[in-house]
């Protein structure tokens, strides 16, 4: 507790921050319904439970969120519709684009992993070069602060030091990857092309169980050698795994926060079996309950007060109805390795292709269908539907996926985040 206020001390007195408060109470206080109190408090709750990490002159609260300050961070204030209040626009979650967008570039992969979100979804050739370029243009001038390069394994692309050279200082960028093929030159490439973060895929800290579950002999031992390199490279350097109910039951995520921290990571994602790609069909018997998923919260909590262990997320907290609510359609997108535009990565619904229309067009028409973020996980509430039409192929149809979301429960009142903000409660 007394480091995190420590840090947040260095965060308020450093004059970027201070330039930023200032011009946000000002430009928020325009609306009567404004309160600084009230934002404050909104601010306050996004940094409680979480550990602030000090990488290279900027903090991390979250990865879910752009470092501060930034022009990345910026681009989550600015992101409203133009001609209306912006404190209206945010206390409602009224966005003109989301806070992220993953593109899978690649559908190309050396592993077999057990719970692959995107198997299903058939095969294709790489994104086009010129493809990605616009796109990413587009989602800048749209106002996205994180772009996250994933796949298949996006590091099997020779051009993605170029793809991240076309992501310029509005948006940071983060490559999602099994860390097969990673070398310390590749890293630096990397690097100086402007990658901000590599998320490295590590679910056990025994290898001959992680071998299995990756279906690939040696990818403990890759994912080892990966985050060496990352950190050596000076990036910042997190794994992510997926929890089961058996490895909360067992032990076993506490025990990988404990394998972490010797490995000198900056972050831990920790997500949970989801109900798509090669588990659409899963039973729900084996999806984490809320009290499942209340023990990941407690092992977030209990880590993130803990001096010398790694910051770690889980989305399970961050996406829960006290924070921000699922954001997926709202807050997060994903563009799978095909063009379609899906809701987020663990929801195979397409709203159209970039390869046929503008970005801007198509994430502005699924944002009107989705609407606002969710109290539940997208995924969890519509994957039985999705299962029923995935006999057509993934991911669903452009009509069918708009019909499925129009269906779908409509959000009464919006997740804490935003109640705070408005109301202080």
């Amino acid at each position: 507790m007394i480091r995190k206020i420590f840090t947040i001390i260095l965060m308020v007195f450093d004059i970027r921050n201070v330039r930023f408060f200032l011009m946000v109470n000002r430009e928020f206080s325009k609306d009567k319904g404004y309160s600084i109190v009230n934002f404050i408090k909104a601010l306050w709750l996004v940094s409680k439970d979480e550990k602030i990490i000090r990488f290279e002159g900027v903090s991390i609260v979250s990865s879910f969120l752009p470092p501060i300050p930034s022009k990345a961070f910026l681009q989550v204030f600015n992101a409203v519709p133009e001609g209306k209040s912006k404190f209206e626009s945010h206390v409602n979650a009224i966005r003109t684009a989301p806070i992220s967008m993953f593109i899978a570039v690649t559908e190309r992969c050396n592993y077999n992993c057990w719970h692959c979100s995107k198997a299903n979804r058939g095969t294709t050739s790489d994104l086009a070069l010129d493809v990605i370029r616009k796109t990413i243009s587009d989602l800048q001038d749209m106002g996205v602060a994180i772009v996250g390069l994933t796949g298949g394994e996006p590091l099997l692309r020779n051009d993605l030091e170029e793809i991240i050279s076309y992501i310029d200082d509005r948006s940071v960028s983060i490559v999602y990857t099994t860390g097969n093929t990673l070398t310390y030159e590749r890293a630096k490439k990397l690097k100086e092309a402007g990658l901000f973060g590599l998320g490295i895929s590590l679910d056990h800290y025994d290898k001959t169980i992680y071998d299995k579950e990756r279906g690939h002999e040696g990818a403990f031992d890759t994912a080892l050698r990966a985050i060496s390199i990352s950190k050596k490279a000076k990036i910042y350097t997190m794994i992510q795994l997926v929890a089961t109910k058996e490895s909360l039951a067992n032990g076993d995520i506490w025990k990988m926060v404990e394998f972490a921290r010797k490995l000198g990571i900056h972050e831990i994602r920790i997500l949970e079996v989801m109900p798509t790609g090669r588990l659409l069909k899963m039973s729900s018997q084996d999806i984490l309950n809320f009290k499942e998923r209340q023990k990941l919260i407690d092992i977030q909590k209990r880590a993130n007060r803990r001096i010398g262990y790694p910051k770690v997320t889980t989305f399970a907290y961050t996406e829960s109805f006290e924070r921000f609510g699922c954001g997926a359609g709202t807050q997060h997108s994903y563009i799978d390795s095909h063009g379609n535009l899906c809701p987020c990565d663990f929801v195979p619904l397409s709203f159209g292709n970039i390869k046929e229309r503008s970005i801007k067009e198509l994430w502005k028409e699924m944002n009107a269908v989705i609407g606002v973020p969710r109290k539940t996980c997208m995924i969890m509430e519509l994957y039985k539907k999705i299962g029923e039409s995935s006999h057509k192929g993934l991911p669903i149809n452009s009509r069918e996926s708009e019909e499925i979301c129009k269906n779908c429960e409509k959000m009464q009142k919006l997740p804490g985040f935003y109640s705070m903000l408005k109301e202080g409660k």
